[in-house]
């Protein structure tokens, strides 16, 4: 429970998984994982490409790790760790 407390302090938003009911992405999302693990983007680039801010870049990510279970984790790297989840899901070649 202390986790989830820290993740709220930090802007985290977590939605338990009986309360999901499938992997919901939206095409935002999508365009996301594509441009940074495919395009090998940056967040600035992401944004500029999407024609968004960087903060509405930010926002998608902690979206997208929400809807595949990915949260901080001390000595992981939470970008690797949304990488590899998204292409275990499928979403990214």
């Amino acid at each position: 429970m202390l986790i989830k407390v820290e993740w709220a302090l930090q802007g985290i938003i977590y939605t338990p998984k009986d309360m999901r009911t499938a992997l919901e992405v939206k095409p935002e999302w999508l365009t996301v994982l594509q441009l940074a693990f495919q395009d090998g983007l940056q967040d600035k680039a992401i944004a500029e490409q999407m024609n968004v801010s960087e903060r509405t870049v930010r926002h998608y990510w902690t979206k997208v790790q929400d809807a595949l279970d990915v949260y901080p984790d001390p000595g992981k790297n939470i970008r690797i760790q949304t990488e590899i989840r998204a292409r275990e899901e499928g979403l990214i070649d």
